[in-house]
């Protein structure tokens, strides 16, 4: 008895210690680095790059931080002098050069890397057109470059070289917008007030012909007309596929086409989806290069799905996209309207076409599955980005959008008619962190009426845009004095981070933010002894201060 008992009170002590070993360890709380410690573990890639965590690190507390800097030098004006209006701008990809074309079909190449005096001169000029250039781009390598003109035609030009060797002229109007295809530079998609959108393979072939220069004599009592063949010939493209009207509307219309104004392929592993937009409404449009469209009796050419316009555009009138912007990551596309409205939309919802869940209700569940000759309504903006000093009114006021790298965050900049562009940070944490501005007040743009509008009208001669459901931000800042009262138009970002802005009162300028003091010894100086001339600088009104 006395045994047994003493082998149960050792049974007991054996649990008790068991039980003290697997007691679990306390864990140890992360020491918080700080902002400095934060900072430097971002440079060396973040918590990713460092350990195996995946936290997005939002080591800046205020989102000024990241456009505060932005300024630009009277040495880094280019200056047209008048001879012809700069119309639009594009980066090269494996350089600091960018293009720009003007409204007398010329392109030239300037340096945006920081040195005195480069940006002021072009390195290279050439003429691929005899009408006003629409857009640029530029092949994955800079080997190839592409122009839109308003001469109905889109050429493609060896750089080595700067002759053209492929024109693809099957459009009836204005080209709009050209676009390489990512991954492949031998697939061009190109866009038309025609209304239709055309894809293209450099790779079939296509019509040689030979070049023709024609020179006008005007000697007095001398108006022959000469032509001259050159040695070099150029192949004339056939389109593999087409989008006829592909925004055009299913009912009746006063008009035969409607003008596609921005196209986007998305990112490398979706480079077979195509975005396009109109100027007649705010719906986006994606089409599946594997799909073969041809032109429809009963109507136009039928997308994969669409977006739905924002709500607020059913209230009052149908506001056209001049430009589209897709995100590093490619979850983001962002549309810029004309009712002075940056919205942003997520891709893969635009994929999915229609999400019952978030489609608006209806009386039959077949109904949102089911849209005869309409393709798939996918769901309506996220949010939207404004700013009182944005005003988009013309189709030639565009946005670019720079990807995050190592050294600067993804930023989206728009022109405005206000004489400035603007730079909208994209990383939602910031907007997370402040609730969204409701739609009215000084806010809301003040939408001005004219011939335009559609269906959905109002009357009057100005209405405010207002709408409680979509988030609005305000979170941008201006980049003020650099163009005077100029509407900024067309814009691009190089390789190194610099924006370039072209305005209508002839010049090009380069923005940067490689000194901090610049832009805020600009904001702080003051107007006496001339100090501001040919400056332009972040407006971000009581940052400074707040800084200390």
């Amino acid at each position: 008895q006395n045994h047994s008992n003493a082998d149960i009170e050792e049974e007991d002590e054996d649990e008790e210690a068991e039980e003290e070993k697997h007691f679990p360890a306390p864990i140890t709380r992360l020491r918080d680095f700080g902002t400095s410690g934060r900072i430097l573990q971002r440079s060396f890639g973040g918590a990713r790059g460092v350990g195996r965590g995946r936290i997005n690190d939002h080591c800046v507390p205020d989102w000024r931080v990241q456009t505060a800097d932005y300024y630009t030098r009277p040495e880094d004006c280019h200056n047209y002098r008048g001879q012809a209006l700069p119309f639009c701008v594009t980066r090269c990809n494996t350089n600091s050069l960018v293009a720009i074309g003007d409204e007398e079909g010329g392109v030239r190449l300037i340096d945006s890397a920081y040195a005195d005096n480069s940006f002021s001169q072009h390195h290279v000029s050439f003429k691929p057109h005899h009408n006003a250039i629409m857009d640029l781009a530029f092949s994955s390598d800079d080997y190839l470059f592409a122009s839109a003109s308003g001469d109905q035609t889109s050429r493609i030009v060896d750089m080595h070289t700067q002759q053209t060797r492929y024109v693809m002229h099957s459009h009836t109007s204005s080209v709009k917008q050209v676009r390489f295809q990512p991954g492949n530079d031998n697939i061009v998609a190109t866009s038309s007030r025609d209304g239709s959108v055309m894809i293209w393979d450099l790779r079939c072939r296509g019509q040689d012909a030979p070049v023709v220069d024609y020179a006008v004599s005007f000697e007095p009592g001398n108006s022959m007309v000469n032509s001259a063949r050159r040695a070099n010939t150029v192949t004339y493209a056939s389109s593999v596929n087409s989008m006829r009207d592909a925004h055009g509307l299913q009912q009746e219309s006063r008009r035969s086409d409607i003008s596609v104004t921005a196209l986007s392929f998305l990112s490398d592993s979706r480079s077979h989806l195509l975005l396009t937009a109109t100027e007649a409404n705010a719906s986006v449009k994606l089409w599946d290069l594997r799909g073969k469209y041809t032109s429809r009796r009963n109507g136009p050419s039928v997308p994969v799905s669409s977006t739905r316009e924002p709500e607020a555009h059913f209230k009052h009138r149908q506001f056209g996209i001049s430009s589209l912007a897709l995100s590093g990551d490619g979850s983001r596309f962002y549309a810029l309207c004309r009712d002075s409205t940056v919205y942003a939309y997520s891709t893969n919802h635009l994929i999915m076409g229609s999400a019952p869940e978030y489609e608006p209700s209806s009386n039959t569940q077949a109904s949102k599955w089911f849209r005869p000759r309409q393709g798939l309504s996918g769901n309506g903006p996220l949010y939207g980005f404004r700013h009182p000093m944005f005003k988009s009114t013309s189709f030639y006021v565009k946005s670019a959008l720079r990807p995050a790298t190592s050294s600067h965050p993804e930023m989206l900049a728009v022109g405005s008619r206000e004489g400035c562009a603007v730079l909208f940070p994209t990383d939602e944490a910031f907007l997370k962190k402040k609730s969204p501005q409701p739609s009215s007040g000084t806010s809301t743009p003040t939408i001005e009426q004219d011939g335009a509008s559609g269906p959905r009208s109002r009357t009057g001669s100005a209405a405010k845009l207002e709408d409680t459901s979509l988030p609005i931000y305000n979170q941008g800042t201006a980049l003020i004095r650099a163009h005077g009262r100029s509407e900024v138009t067309g814009l691009a970002w190089s390789t190194e981070g610099e924006l370039v802005t072209l305005g209508d009162d002839f010049t090009a300028r380069c923005w940067r933010d490689n000194d901090r003091n610049a832009a805020k010894g600009m904001r702080i100086c003051g107007e006496g002894q001339g100090a501001r001339w040919g400056w332009g600088w972040a407006d971000v009104e009581g940052y400074d201060e707040e800084e200390g």
